[in-house]
Order: structure tokens, then C-alpha cells, then sequence
């Protein structure tokens, strides 16, 4: 949950690397680990909750935050579809 609240705080910014003022990317292990979270956090809902933090970001100018919460937001929709092994 902290991981998280790190990443609402920053703006969608957190453990990001900046590229360019409002842009920046964020490692694959950090969006898996906000992925998950999202999904302990919300359910069935988490894909939803996390594209409405990408909305929340664009609507901000927040590029890099609106990128990187679409990109957990499509994770957690191929997790939730990955069958269990």
C-alpha cells in the first residue's frame, strides 16, 4: 500500500526516471508492483480505478503520470485474463 500511496502522491511519478519536463518512464518491476497492489486494493475494479488516475493525469498535463498509469491499467487487465497456473 505504501508503494502506492508513493505513486498517487508523486503524481503518477514515483520511482519514475524524468526524460522531460512532465514525461518520464518507470521501470517494469515498479508497474508490476503498482499492479498488483491496485488489484489487492480494488478488485475487480482496479483496471477501472487505474484508468481513471491515467484521466485524472492527463486532465493535469501529467503525460508521464497519464502513460505510466495506463500502462499499469493494461497489466492489470493481462492479469486478470492470464489463466492460473
Amino acid at each position: 500500500m505504501q508503494f502506492l500511496e508513493q505513486i498517487l502522491r508523486y503524481d503518477g511519478n514515483a520511482l519514475c526516471l524524468p526524460i522531460r519536463p512532465n514525461i518520464s518512464i518507470m521501470n517494469e518491476s515498479a508497474i508490476r508492483q503498482a499492479a498488483v497492489q491496485m488489484m489487492k486494493l480494488h478488485g475487480r475494479e482496479a483496471e477501472l480505478a487505474a484508468a481513471r488516475q491515467a484521466d485524472a493525469m492527463l486532465s493535469r498535463g501529467n503525460v508521464g503520470g497519464f502513460h505510466t498509469w495506463t500502462r499499469i491499467a493494461t497489466l492489470i487487465n493481462d492479469l486478470e485474463r492470464k489463466p492460473d497456473v
